[in-house]
C-alpha cells in the first residue's frame, strides 16, 4: 500500500512514452484511455483532511457528487458530470453533451466534503474544458479572461497543484488573494515560481516551471512566509510575506487581468497540519498517475 498504488480506483493504463510524457500535444495534456487500467486508491482516503479538492478523477471514495458544472456553448444548456466507475472523468457523457460545440466549466466540485466549490458565472471567464468537440484534458485557463472563485479556504494551508502552464512574456497567477497579493505565481514566461506582493515578486530559490510542463507543486502557505517544493523536492522559502493569503480566485487574477495560468488538472489544500509524509504520498500518488516523475 506504498505510493499510492493499492485497489479502489483505476485509470486508462498508457503506453511507455505517454508514461513519461502525459501526451503533451501543444499545451494540453492528453490521456488515451484503453481497456487496461492501472489501479489506484484515492490519495485523499491515506493522508490528513483536504480543506477542498479540486480534479477530474475521483481523488476521496466518500466523495460521490459530479466532477464539474458544464456550460455547451451553442446553446449554454447546462450539465453535471461525473466520474466513470473507475474513478475518471466520464469524457463519453462530456463529448456527448457538449457535441461539436465547445464546453465551459462554471462550477468545479469540492471532493473534500466542505463544499468550497470553484465557481464562474460570468461566461466569458469561464475556463474551457471542450474545444469545438475535442476533449481539453484539463480545465484550461488559457485566455485572459478566464478564472474560478473559491472562498472558505484557511489562512493556513498546504496545497499541491498539477498543471502544465501557459507561456509567452506574462506572469501566470494560479491563486490570487488580494490586491496585488498573489500566493502563487510564476515570473514572466512560465520560469521561476514565487509570489507577489505590493512590492515586487520573490522567487523561491531557483525553482521554475517551464511552459507546458507537466509538474507537480507544493505550496506551504502555513505562514505568511511562503515555501514552494517542485516534483516532490525539497521546498524553497520565497524570502517575503504577504498581507493576504488567503486564496480568493483561482486560474488567474482578480477579473482576469491577463495573467491566466493554462491547463489545470487537480488542486488540493490540505490544511496546515499535514505532515511530510501526507506530501510524499500525495505527490507520490499524482506522479503515478499522470506521469510525473517525483523524489
Amino acid at each position: 500500500m506504498t505510493r499510492g498504488l493499492v485497489t479502489n480506483t483505476t485509470r486508462p493504463l498508457l503506453g511507455l512514452a505517454d508514461q513519461r510524457l502525459r501526451g503533451l500535444v501543444g499545451q494540453r495534456m492528453v490521456a488515451r484511455p484503453t481497456s487496461t487500467e492501472i489501479v489506484f486508491t484515492p490519495p485523499l482516503d491515506q493522508i490528513a483532511p483536504a480543506s477542498a479538492a479540486f480534479s477530474l478523477r475521483r481523488i476521496r471514495s466518500a466523495y460521490t457528487g459530479p466532477a464539474v458544472r458544464v456550460r455547451r456553448f451553442s446553446d449554454n444548456a447546462e450539465a453535471d458530470i461525473g466520474f466513470t466507475s473507475a474513478g475518471n472523468l466520464n469524457t463519453v457523457d462530456l463529448l456527448a453533451f457538449c457535441g461539436t460545440s465547445s464546453g465551459f466549466v462554471t462550477t468545479w466540485y469540492d471532493q473534500s466534503g466542505n463544499v468550497r466549490n470553484l465557481t464562474q458565472a460570468t461566461q466569458s471567464a469561464q475556463p474551457r474544458i471542450v474545444n469545438a468537440g475535442a476533449y481539453e484534458s484539463a480545465v484550461n485557463f488559457n485566455a485572459s479572461t478566464f478564472s474560478m472563485s473559491v472562498s472558505g479556504i484557511p489562512s493556513t494551508y498546504r496545497a499541491s497543484v498539477v498543471g502544465a502552464p501557459l507561456g509567452s512574456g506574462a506572469f501566470r497567477t494560479l491563486l490570487w488573494a488580494a490586491t496585488s497579493q498573489h500566493p502563487f505565481l510564476l515570473d514572466t514566461g512560465s520560469t521561476a515560481a514565487g509570489v507577489y506582493n505590493s512590492t515586487a515578486f520573490f522567487g523561491a530559490g531557483s525553482l521554475t516551471w517551464g511552459a507546458s510542463e507537466l509538474a507537480t507543486f507544493w505550496i506551504d502557505g502555513a505562514t505568511s512566509t511562503f515555501a514552494l517544493g517542485k516534483n516532490g523536492g525539497a521546498t524553497s522559502s520565497t524570502g517575503t510575506s504577504l498581507s493576504s493569503t488567503i486564496p480568493a480566485v483561482v486560474g488567474n487574477a482578480s477579473g482576469g487581468g491577463g495573467q491566466q495560468f493554462g491547463p489545470l488538472s487537480e488542486l488540493v489544500f490540505l490544511s496546515a497540519a499535514a505532515t511530510s509524509n501526507d506530501r510524499q504520498l500525495l505527490e507520490r500518488n499524482q506522479g503515478a498517475y499522470y506521469g510525473i516523475t517525483v523524489a
